[in-house]
């Protein structure tokens, strides 16, 4: 009887151990995603007399994100470009709930632009493990060589969004007037 009992324990432990681990290790539940914050702060003329601008950046979502910034696209016959210029920088993380000072280059004759700014979120740890055991398991099945740890971390989905569009009117307004060369003064000597 005492032999049945344990085998009773044992069974009722198992089966309460795969109950936790099959409901952790299924799919999470879909979460909302909420589009960037992107609003401008100034727009005026950098130290070098290129025209600068500074936005504030919010991620009002849950998780963090990674962003970067594209150039400004000009609007050209009222259409704007369809490819988009990457400059060669990283991307910034923004962690949940937070803003952050983004600093950009706008184009000084344009009629009208835009600022895209592309972003991705990044994924939890038990989707970065789930990705590393499907393609380790993907290749073993299908005798290929084992990937390893190399992956992508569970980016699936990249989104942009455009800051509002800026026309060079009020382009011209906000920013204040482009410096002049200070004319050179011989020194004079006592």
């Amino acid at each position: 009887m005492k032999r049945f009992w344990s085998i009773v324990l044992f069974l009722a432990v198992g089966l309460l151990v795969a109950v936790i681990v099959v409901s952790l290790w299924g799919p999470a539940p879909p979460r909302p995603i909420t589009p960037l914050g992107i609003r401008f702060v100034s727009l005026a003329h950098g130290m070098t007399g290129m025209p600068a601008g500074e936005c504030i950046v919010s991620n009002s979502n849950d998780r963090t994100i990674c962003f970067w910034a594209a150039a400004a696209q000009v609007r050209s016959g009222g259409l704007w470009p369809d490819k988009l210029v990457l400059p060669p920088v990283r991307y910034t993380e923004l962690a949940p709930k937070r803003t952050v000072h983004l600093t950009f280059v706008y184009p000084r004759d344009a009629v009208a632009w835009r600022l895209p700014i592309f972003w991705f979120m990044q994924p939890p740890l038990k989707e970065t493990v789930d990705e590393i055991m499907q393609q380790n398991i993907s290749a073993l099945l299908a005798r290929r060589p084992l990937p390893g740890v190399g992956f992508t971390r569970g980016i699936t989905q990249v989104w942009t969004n455009y800051s509002i569009v800026i026309t060079n009117s009020e382009a011209q307004q906000s920013a204040p007037p482009e410096p002049q060369p200070r004319a050179s003064v011989p020194d004079v000597a006592d």
